[in-house]
């Protein structure tokens, strides 16, 4: 996958991101109709790959939201995002002080925000915005990697959250590949999941 920061979630670039999630999908179920079905699967990871991404490097699980956001790939409003006149995470000393580390009044808002990465070891952000953390970030600067908000493994700056986050993941995973389901039929997606005919699973099922 590109490192495009929509393409992950990164970077406060939650519209964007939010768009090539819609596009990917509608991608993925015209290559399914068209029974391209290498090629729908291709398309259907990279948008499965972008949604997880969300619930691990946005702020969704410490909102205290326990569903899956229904608005990934089927809007471009994910939800109400933190303005650049707010504060959106501060500094943390350590990796304790950091579990509470995004403002308390985007919380309560419940106001949506990812965070910054980027490998340049040059690379800044925005002044009180989040960054994503972990040792391979440079936003959060080299002497606090555990300064940011991911939740991509369990020693990630926001780790103790990940299981949550998985969980969501997966099922916002259930409901898109029902949405591709629904939208393309019994039939091709059965040919989509590499099944092969339903038809003639059926009739063979039939016969034993």
């Amino acid at each position: 996958e590109s490192a495009l920061p929509a393409d992950h979630f990164h970077n406060e670039q939650i519209t964007a991101g939010a768009i090539r999630l819609q596009q990917l999908k509608m991608l993925a179920v015209d290559a399914c109709r068209n029974e391209n079905n290498e090629v729908a699967r291709q398309l259907l990871g990279r948008m499965l790959h972008t949604v997880q991404d969300f619930y691990s490097h946005s702020n969704w699980v410490e909102l205290g939201l326990n569903m899956p956001n229904d608005q990934l790939a089927r809007s471009t409003l994910l939800g109400q995002i933190v303005n650049s006149s707010i504060t959106a995470c501060f500094a943390c000393d350590s990796p304790a002080s950091c579990r509470d580390n995004i403002n308390a009044y985007v919380l309560r808002n419940r106001l949506l925000t990812t965070g910054h990465f980027s490998l340049n070891p040059f690379a800044t952000k925005p002044a009180g915005r989040c960054s994503h953390g972990g040792p391979l970030d440079r936003t959060a600067g080299t002497n606090t990697p555990h300064d940011g908000i991911s939740k991509d493994t369990l020693d990630a700056p926001h780790g103790h959250l990940h299981l949550a986050a998985a969980a969501l993941a997966a099922l916002s995973t259930h409901d898109l590949l029902r949405d591709v389901w629904l939208a393309v039929g019994n039939e091709k997606f059965h040919q989509l999941l590499g099944l092969g005919s339903l038809a003639e699973s059926l009739r063979k099922n039939t016969a034993s």
